[in-house]
């Protein structure tokens, strides 16, 4: 969440974890016919294994598929964070996989944007997947992160059909180019390292063969302006990509615990891209 101090954006981050865990917000519980598997490796780094939860549905499969992605400023948060959101898609029949990912700043981009790929590849990779029917949903640094999986493809590798994201850092020039946050993400400086700023602002990856996105963002959002969304909206629809822009009353953390209707709005856009 950059652009505000190390130290508020810290207490903000834990007072929205305490209040899940106090039980605000809920949202759905989990349909007695589904499952969830909890502490499921996707890939091995020197650091030590990648985990997440994944939600499977009850029917027959092959499943359309979501990638869950948290937020929390790429140094801090877990996949426990979008259970809410995880256990909605799974009563809507969609397979999940919450993914963690490496934090800075012991890892730098594009190491995050690495193992996002990697964790989407072993979910369509799944029997219970159908590979023709995916989507990535991330909030705030993870939203960041949904949209370089969806604008930035690997040749010759499945990309997403749709991306939701809330809260995204999509636009880094907008950001403060010594501002720490960042800085510990990325390794440098905007002044010192432009081509990497450049490369990791999803703006910057917008083509006319891009996914539909729909895109939710706080009208009073103080640490990620909603301009950023403002921004990628005009882009993709400049390029002629299908794009909702849903903007929505509150700041960047009201709308994560509090966004029900928003996650309801943003299901109702991805069943229907994939038939469900």
């Amino acid at each position: 969440m950059p652009g505000a101090g190390d130290g508020i954006v810290r207490k903000l981050f834990w007072l929205c974890i305490a209040s899940l865990a106090a039980g605000c917000s809920l949202g759905p519980p989990l349909p007695d016919d589904a499952r969830l598997v909890t502490d499921i490796v996707y890939a091995e780094r020197d650091s030590g294994p990648l985990t997440g939860r994944l939600f499977v549905p009850a029917g027959a499969k092959p499943h359309p598929a979501v990638l869950l992605l948290h937020g929390g400023g790429w140094r801090s948060g877990a996949p426990r964070q979008m259970d809410v959101i995880g256990r909605r898609l799974a009563g809507e029949g969609f397979v999940v996989f919450s993914a963690a990912y490496r934090l800075a700043p012991a890892s730098r981009y594009p190491a995050q944007l690495d193992d996002v790929r990697d964790a989407f590849l072993w979910l369509v990779a799944r029997d219970e997947v159908d590979p023709t029917r995916t989507a990535a949903w991330g909030y705030s640094a993870g939203a960041q992160l949904a949209l370089l999986l969806g604008l930035n493809p690997v040749s010759g590798q499945y990309r997403p059909n749709a991306v939701v994201a809330g809260g995204s850092p999509a636009v880094f020039e907008l950001f403060d180019p010594q501002g720490r946050l960042l800085k510990n993400y990325l390794g440098a400086s905007r002044e010192a390292a432009p081509e990497v700023w450049a490369e990791a602002s999803p703006i910057q990856w917008v083509s006319s063969d891009d996914p539909p996105v729909y895109l939710y963002h706080g009208q009073t959002d103080g640490l990620v302006d909603i301009e950023h969304a403002r921004r990628l909206a005009r882009a993709l629809t400049e390029a002629g990509v299908t794009v909702t822009l849903d903007e929505v009353r509150g700041g960047h953390f009201g709308v994560f615990l509090n966004g029900r209707d928003i996650e309801a709005r943003a299901t109702v856009f991805l069943k229907g891209l994939s038939g469900s």
